[in-house]
């Protein structure tokens, strides 16, 4: 059953050093081109980073005038091992409605195990998150929900965040938020000056 809501203290942050190796699904939100004709994508989901991966450029902030900030960003990443296959889909909505959906097909699987997620920013830049959720299923029915407390910032300086379900036999993740990248410069920041990451694994 899902995780009961409390209203005590918050849990600590489920940090863990680094981001384990082998993720089978991994997805990507990053300055990019901040351009619609860009070739640098600041949407991107696959299997890896290292070109099994698919990709749309964003615009973040169309007004070069003030600070770099693409606002409260919602993101879905949803991720399901059907078996034969992967399917795997990173979904965001802008601030000003504007919806934009990315999906990929990855490998053989059964089973989805876990989820990590990580974020970098370079001087004088921020990547903020909140309200993130990690919901487990099995075969459709919801098995468990595993939450990032809003003061845990999830970076790979000096942590990666982990939500891993406390069932087994689960074969969907959904992993819903907000993310926020500031610059206090004006006008685009470089393509991959902020980046916010996540790995999924599965079996």
């Amino acid at each position: 059953m899902p995780r009961a809501a409390s209203s005590g203290p918050q849990p600590p942050c489920p940090y863990i050093p680094e981001v384990t190796s082998g993720a089978s699904a991994v997805g990507a939100l990053q300055v990019g081109s901040n351009s619609p004709t860009g070739n640098i994508p600041g949407l991107i989901v696959g299997t890896d980073f290292d070109g099994n991966n698919d990709g749309k450029p964003i615009v973040w902030d169309d007004d070069p005038t003030r600070p770099f900030d693409t606002g409260w960003v919602s993101f879905r990443m949803i991720v399901e091992a059907q078996g034969s296959q992967t399917a795997i889909s990173l979904t965001i909505i802008q601030p000003d409605g504007t919806q934009t959906s990315v999906a990929y097909t990855g490998p053989a699987a059964t089973t989805v195990t876990d989820v990590q997620i990580t974020s970098e920013a370079d001087a004088d830049m921020t990547v903020s998150w909140k309200s993130v959720v990690a919901t487990y299923y099995s075969s459709g029915t919801p098995t468990d929900t595993n939450s990032l407390p809003d003061n845990c910032v999830p970076n790979p300086v000096s942590n990666v965040s982990e939500l891993n379900p406390s069932t087994s036999g689960n074969n969907r993740v959904v992993l819903t938020g907000m993310l926020r990248m500031q610059a206090l410069s004006t006008g685009s920041p470089p393509p991959t000056s902020m980046t916010a990451q996540f790995y999924v694994f599965s079996k």
